[in-house]
């Protein structure tokens, strides 16, 4: 994998700065392009939202927390769900600390 990144013979751990190798592969580039855009998504749902929120209107506030969460999560993921993921993998992260430090 190192060589396919051409990190093969850089010094592991290293300070990394902007020009690193490590940040110009490809779907790194993907990754930081769709998150651009995302950001730039939110951005203009930003009034939308507030005047969905000063509405009080609860249809267009769950309307517009699914369109957030669209952008945020990825179509289909609610809150709930990235929640629940995050604190399965945080759980799962502390039970392998506690195995590799011989407590578990």
């Amino acid at each position: 994998m190192l060589s396919s990144l051409k990190l093969y013979n850089l010094p592991i751990p290293r300070l990394l700065s902007p020009n690193d190798p490590a940040f110009f592969y490809p779907e790194l580039r993907r990754g930081l392009k769709k998150r651009q855009k995302d950001e730039m998504e939110l951005a203009k749902l930003e009034k939308e939202a507030i005047q969905a929120k000063m509405s009080g209107n609860v249809a267009s506030i769950a309307h517009m927390v699914h369109k957030i969460s669209d952008i945020a999560y990825g179509k289909g993921i609610t809150p709930q769900m990235r929640q629940d993921f995050l604190i399965v993998s945080i759980k799962g992260h502390k039970v392998l600390h506690l195995i590799k430090n011989g407590v578990a």
